[in-house]
């Protein structure tokens, strides 16, 4: 898996993501294989744009996956998707949770992630799935990362 990493410009948030994101690919089998995430950091008015454009919700969110299929040679389609995180919005919520910004950058790379690897948070049971995968996946790679509520 190549992941790609734009417009996070802390050097040891940069490098601390990429290991987290390395090692919870190796953990999803969705996300395993030859594929290419690209993880794009962007402010809240960037990703309200993006929001309206392509989901029509004129409002900023957290995080917003678009997935690609690809198909390999074997003739399985690997995992390719861009994934847009807010800066702004993970600032802001760590700092009401009163954890680090990293902490919640994680989050919503993870969240992200697991979007494109089919996974849904419509709805309390998928909801409920989703969640209990990235706590497993925090717990099982990068335990001091995990948001108070995901430990």
């Amino acid at each position: 898996m190549i992941l790609r990493f734009e417009g996070l410009k802390n050097r040891s948030q940069k490098q601390s993501l990429e290991q987290f994101c390395k090692k919870a690919c190796r953990l999803v089998p969705a996300l395993r294989g030859n594929g290419e995430l690209s993880i794009l950091f962007v402010t809240d008015r960037r990703i309200r744009q993006i929001n309206k454009k392509f989901l029509n919700h004129d409002f900023a969110t957290d995080v917003i996956a678009f997935p690609y299929s690809l198909k390999g040679l074997g003739g399985e389609a690997d995992p390719f998707g861009d994934i847009y995180v807010s800066l702004d919005t993970a600032a802001r919520e760590a700092r009401k949770g009163g954890y680090s910004a990293l902490q919640e950058l994680a989050l919503y790379c993870l969240h992200g992630m697991l979007h494109l690897a089919g996974y849904d948070d419509h709805g309390p049971k998928n909801r409920e799935k989703m969640f209990a995968a990235q706590k497993s996946i925090f717990k099982r790679s990068a335990p001091r990362l995990a948001p108070p509520d995901h430990r």
